[in-house]
């Protein structure tokens, strides 16, 4: 104990300071910018040279509540998650910057659609962020319906079925912009769905 406590006996719960101890940690922030406008802040401890113990936590941001949490056994140099919430200081915001639909083809056999994008990430702190950006394009299966991306800026570091990934240095106080379009092409009278 680093002092002496006295705990009066009320009958009530009390908190007190049994230890301290300075722990590596850094935030990391991610953005899924098809499901909303929410930038997700996580803090990732790294444990020290000692066990920690299960039980709640209670996770503070200097002295900000951040809010409660379950820990399990932490072992020591032992890496684990804590705090995650809606980030304070990253905005976010997906804009359909232009949409044109039209038939083309024979007789207009086909329908297409053409879709561009800007997502917009706002560092509202005095340092830089690494924010994981996550995003879904239209993904098809069918050799009936064809998808094209025109551009992307910048080129996203993976890409998947549909799903790209962007890992986005954000400088203090700026802005940083993703940027893409691309053309949908089906059979006329067909229903694709989702369509964004």
């Amino acid at each position: 104990m680093p002092e002496k406590v006295t705990i009066p006996p009320d009958g009530e719960q009390h908190s007190f300071l049994a230890q301290v101890y300075t722990l590596k940690s850094k935030r990391e922030f991610y953005w899924d910018a098809y499901l909303g406008n929410e930038v997700i802040e996580l803090l990732k401890i790294t444990n020290g040279d000692v066990t920690l113990l299960p039980g709640r936590a209670k996770v503070f941001d200097m002295n900000d509540f951040i809010g409660a949490t379950n820990l399990s056994k932490i072992l020591p140099n032992e890496e684990f998650e804590v705090g995650a919430r809606v980030s304070p200081t990253i905005k976010a915001e997906k804009k359909l910057q232009d949409y044109e639909a039209e038939k083309t083809g024979l007789v207009g056999k086909k329908s297409t659609r053409y879709y561009k994008y800007q997502l917009k990430l706002e560092n509202l702190s005095d340092k830089s962020s690494l924010v994981t950006v996550y995003d879904r394009l239209p993904h098809s299966q069918s050799e009936e319906i064809e998808i094209q991306v025109k551009s992307m800026k910048p080129e996203p570091k993976e890409k998947r079925l549909g799903i790209h990934k962007w890992e986005i240095e954000v400088a203090a106080k700026s802005e940083f912009f993703i940027e893409y379009d691309f053309v949908i092409e089906f059979p006329r009278g067909q229903n694709v769905y989702p369509l964004p």
